[in-house]
């Protein structure tokens, strides 16, 4: 979607490598999400996760945009305090909503938070802001394709689910089909 939207609206001239890379990593993501895990899920919420998936997707190509768009006149610094800002107001109602007891959490609880915080967000998100700065943003989104291979490792690592033979080829396919586009956005 991004690379898409890139095209259209932000004039970026993708080269066939590139084009071939990004099909070569969407048929690794695809394998991969097809596959079958040891976790027990029963259909309706297979179904149900794969929609909020493809909405979280769907978000995060926006972001992605928005953020892209913003970057030309504003630093690093000062998207992710923005960004980190609204995001929190935003949620601060439905955390108090789902979870009423928010702020009287124990410690474990604490570090947790500011561990996503700043591994997730201050590092994630912010590298890949500054990097919308140095990178076309085509390339940019398709670094986000890797975390697929990599969640699907760490699942292995951290949540002992199985690692087929047909899984570590469609990470395989995702790290080629990045990197060919590498080579055509740097090329």
């Amino acid at each position: 979607m991004v690379t898409v939207v890139s095209v259209f609206f932000f004039g970026e001239k993708l080269k066939p490598l590139f084009i071939i890379g990004l099909a070569i990593a969407l048929a690794g993501v695809a394998t991969l999400a097809l596959q079958r895990t040891g976790a027990v899920v029963t259909p309706p919420n297979r179904f149900i996760g794969g929609i909020f998936a493809f909405l979280a997707a769907s978000f995060f190509a926006a972001y992605l945009l928005l953020v892209a768009y913003v970057r030309r006149q504003c630093s690093t610094g000062t998207i992710m305090f923005y960004t980190t800002l609204i995001s929190a107001l935003a949620m601060l109602p439905f955390a108090f909503t789902l979870s009423p007891t928010i702020l009287s959490g124990s410690l474990d609880g604490w570090l947790i938070l500011l561990a996503l915080a700043v591994i997730s967000h201050a590092g994630g998100q912010g590298l890949m802001t500054f990097a919308l700065a140095h990178l076309p943003m085509s390339f940019s989104s398709m670094m986000g394709l890797m975390q697929t291979a990599v969640a699907a490792i760490l699942a292995w690592i951290l949540l002992s689910e199985p690692l087929t033979l047909m899984m570590l080829a469609s990470g395989a396919a995702i790290l080629a089909g990045i990197w060919n586009c590498r080579k055509a956005a740097v090329g």
